[in-house]
């Protein structure tokens, strides 16, 4: 594979005070996270590749013949994104966008903030805005990524608590799976509909307000409301939520 291009770093590394920088395609100014949903502005069709968790993995892990553990990288590493949002990434930004190019190709990056559906490939910008990590696998209770700069070099393997993943320190994350994108082979899950493979009571109280019809109300992942017609009339009624509440007992 080849090896990343080493540039001059921008004049304001100098002073030492900014790890990992990405830099925007309008200059060096970093845009805010943007709400799930919002993509970024590349435009035209694009050919999805497989993005079977599998086939991501297989793609992000085959790297490690050509970076193996410790492998001097730093922010005199850079690399050019083809994900959108950001046009150049230095140290764990380079690595990061890297790895992602070879999984996703063309496919447009998106920022979200939510991290209760996160996947193989996405990449999180972790440890109070300093340093990019991207995923290699996602367990219930803690992620598994790879990462460049980590003490100036490549590092692969380590796992981040899930509780650290959703806590302050983590400022936003980058993903260039399509909006609708469904795992495939993940079966859905009946009666779960804020994506965290369970039905627990925010499931049954998110159901009532959809069937109540609560106007200041929005779901924030609709497409699972068709897992929670449980008595399979084609309707979201009280029934169907009572069904929901049942399976808590």
């Amino acid at each position: 594979m080849k090896r990343l291009h080493r540039l001059s770093f921008p004049a304001l590394l100098l002073s030492g005070m900014l790890l990992c920088l990405p830099v925007s395609a309008a200059g060096d100014e970093i845009p805010q996270p943007q709400s799930a949903g919002i993509a970024a502005g590349i435009s035209g069709a694009q050919e999805t590749p497989d993005l079977s968790p599998e086939t991501v993995y297989e793609t992000l892990i085959a790297f490690k013949d050509s970076y193996p553990e410790g492998t001097p990288y730093s922010n005199d590493d850079s690399y050019a994104w083809r994900g959108g949002i950001f046009s150049v990434g230095y140290g764990c930004a380079g690595f990061a966008f890297m790895l992602s190019d070879a999984a996703f190709g063309d496919l447009p990056a998106r920022m979200f903030t939510d991290y209760d559906v996160l996947r193989v490939g996405d990449i999180l910008r972790v440890e109070n805005d300093t340093h990019f990590v991207i995923i290699l696998d996602v367990q219930e209770s803690y992620i598994t990524v790879a990462e460049g700069n980590y003490n100036y070099a490549v590092h692969w393997g380590r796992k981040i608590p899930m509780s650290s993943v959703r806590s302050a320190g983590t400022t936003y994350g980058l993903t260039r799976y399509p909006e609708d994108y469904q795992d495939p082979g993940r079966k859905p899950v009946p009666g779960d509909l804020d994506g965290d493979r369970e039905v627990t009571v925010t499931d049954a109280i998110i159901l009532l307000r959809v069937v109540s019809e609560d106007e200041s109300f929005r779901i924030r992942k609709p497409e699972l409301l068709s897992e929670a017609d449980l008595d399979g009339d084609g309707m979201l009624t009280v029934r169907d939520a009572a069904m929901l509440l049942a399976q808590l007992r």
